[in-house]
């Protein structure tokens, strides 16, 4: 797929990253090199590191009430700027399996739910994301699993529920026009995207932000009837369609 040179790396190895790339890109031009920083005031930097840029914001916390994706909407926004290819990194862990084993401590907390491990990666791909490398398996096999694995359990299927929404889109996503942000009326706690694949055909992606409920109206072309996937989203007028979520979540408009 491509050489994965650096991860969260400082920039005060950028210098021999540049020099990695370079290397790399000589002896097999073929592959793109993929770097990686959570860093955003380190992007611009950043962006001669490789052929393909990703960021990985972590959003959901282990012991918050309420949560929100507005860190991943940030660094999604901020990597744009390079014009390089971006690659996501999907949250599929829970932070406090890296700093405790106790499983009591560890079932009071959480990770992504079902619902935010879709929204996650979906939000990349209306803001232009086209690859999905969701972290991580050493935490879900290793410390999950180990320590509770019922819990660690429910993560792997959440993940895989999560992948296969993605590659059910995956013609949208590698369109050769790229997602196009639609304006949403109402609310700004709600992105939406219109991806087209190649062959003419579009979907939109709508996904709530989090941590209130939230509603909002897309317009689309009145010619063309979208139907709701996942049923949070239902047609007010010709063209108009308005999406409603309690929390982070997110409806796919599938062309008819």
């Amino acid at each position: 797929l491509g050489y994965y040179i650096s991860d969260e790396t400082p920039r005060e190895q950028i210098p021999f990253l540049l020099d990695t790339r370079e290397k790399i890109s000589a002896l097999d031009p073929w592959h793109p090199v993929w770097t990686l920083t959570y860093r955003v005031e380190d992007l611009p930097l950043y962006n001669i590191t490789g052929d393909v840029l990703s960021v990985d914001p972590y959003p959901i916390k282990a012991n918050q009430t309420s949560q929100s994706l507005d860190d991943m909407v940030y660094s999604l926004r901020s990597s744009q700027r390079g014009g390089q290819p971006v690659w996501i990194v999907p949250q599929a862990f829970n932070w406090m399996y890296l700093s405790s084993t106790d499983p009591e401590k560890l079932r009071q907390s959480r990770g992504p739910n079902a619902q935010e491990m879709v929204a996650m990666p979906l939000l990349s791909a209306a803001l232009g994301a086209r690859g999905f490398i969701y972290y991580g398996y050493i935490t879900i096999f290793l410390k999950m699993k180990k320590y509770t694995p019922e819990i660690g359990d429910e993560a792997w299927e959440n993940l895989k529920a999560s992948a296969k929404v993605i590659k059910s889109l995956e013609k949208y996503i590698l369109g050769k026009e790229g997602a196009r942000e639609l304006p949403v009326a109402g609310t700004d706690r709600v992105i939406s995207g219109l991806l087209r694949a190649d062959d003419g055909t579009t979907t939109v992606l709508l996904v709530a932000l989090g941590p209130e409920a939230a509603k909002g109206t897309v317009t689309l072309p009145a010619d063309k009837e979208y139907r709701s996937r996942c049923g949070r989203t239902k047609k007010i007028a010709p063209g108009v369609y308005e999406f409603s979520a309690d929390a982070i979540d997110y409806d796919i408009l599938e062309e008819e």
